[in-house]
């Protein structure tokens, strides 16, 4: 009898164990999922670093490869508050966290954009406000949260790995009490009292005051025609702002990151957003002498709005070119 009862006992705990491992990470109850991707048997480099100027370090993980992405409607949830959670649970579910960053401390643009990230307009990633996490569990399974947000709406994206002939960890949303919502102060009011995610910026103090919060600054005052890369004659402002940052802060680069509106397609808009962004650096260049090797020039389209382009007035202060820092320095 006590031999059998001891083998109870292991079995259970063995159970036990098992169903706490195999736990679901649990997301915001007001999360629904609106993207999934998979791969029986498939490889994914998972970042493990911060991206630096000679990239950035990652994991080989191979086996079942998932991506699934949720959106949750809490509006001025900031990404720490979506995020921390998440993190709790893993660690409670005997996840060992292999590294963990925001947005600036990322590498910002080019971390995101070393990063497999699924399509917008399920998942939105705002180049200043996101936060990454990669852990693992065991010796082979993996998993990954990017968190981001726009001014009404919570965007996490979950890649998970397991080895063949196990399933890949379940997320799934909780069932307990909605998330309150945050204070309406974190979303900025903009023209018409449209709500933007980023204040544009265009004295001295208001783009140091961005450049040091949230790493990136929209600048103030530029202007573009619908289709068009010309540079208008304004926003001297906020690039002298800029150029005066630059001069105080030798040893940092910039990249300078164009955006569209939604009119046309999504190639020719990132080419369009490329070109803007190369006009505003030809500008610090020949207008404000700042060297050409402090500078870069990218473009992302309309993938990532300040806000609805539903609107003349939202659609302009979409089109626009942000001061992105750089990690180093």
């Amino acid at each position: 009898m006590t031999q059998l009862r001891l083998i109870l006992v292991l079995f259970v705990s063995l159970f036990a164990t098992a169903s706490v491992a195999q736990d679901p990470l649990e997301l915001p109850p007001v999360s629904r999922m609106v993207a999934e991707t998979g791969e029986p048997l498939g490889s994914y480099e998972v970042p493990v670093s911060p991206w630096r100027s000679d990239g950035m370090d990652t994991l080989r993980a191979e086996g079942e490869v998932s991506r699934k992405v949720w959106q949750v409607d809490a509006p001025g949830r900031t990404t720490m508050a979506l995020m921390a959670p998440l993190v709790s649970q893993l660690q409670e579910g005997g996840w060992d966290v292999l590294f963990r960053c925001e947005a600036r401390a990322c590498g910002g643009f080019d971390f995101r954009y070393a990063t497999e990230v699924a399509p917008e307009p399920d998942m939105h990633v705002d180049l200043g406000d996101y936060r990454f996490l990669a852990a693992r569990r065991g010796e082979a399974q993996y998993m990954t949260l990017l968190v981001s947000r726009s001014a009404g709406r919570g965007f996490i994206q979950v890649t998970t790995v397991a080895p063949e002939g196990e399933s890949t960890p379940r997320t799934v949303a909780s069932t307990k009490s909605p998330l309150p919502s945050g204070p309406a102060s974190e979303a900025v009011s903009g023209a018409e009292g449209m709500v933007l995610a980023a204040p544009p910026a265009g004295t001295e103090e208001d783009v140091a005051a961005s450049l040091a919060g949230a790493g990136r600054a929209v600048l103030a005052g530029l202007t573009f025609a619908t289709g068009s890369a010309d540079l208008g004659a304004g926003g001297e402002e906020a690039l002298g702002a800029l150029a005066s940052w630059m001069s105080v802060n030798p040893g940092r680069e910039i990249v300078l990151v164009g955006h569209t509106d939604a009119e046309g397609g999504l190639a020719g808009n990132v080419s369009l957003s490329s070109r803007r962004a190369e006009a505003v650096r030809q500008r610090l260049i020949d207008g404000f002498g700042i060297a050409a090797n402090r500078l870069r020039a990218e473009g992302v389209g309309y993938l990532s709005p300040l806000t609805s382009n539903d609107s003349e007035a939202g659609r302009q202060l979409n089109r626009r070119v942000e001061a992105v820092a750089s990690a180093g320095g």
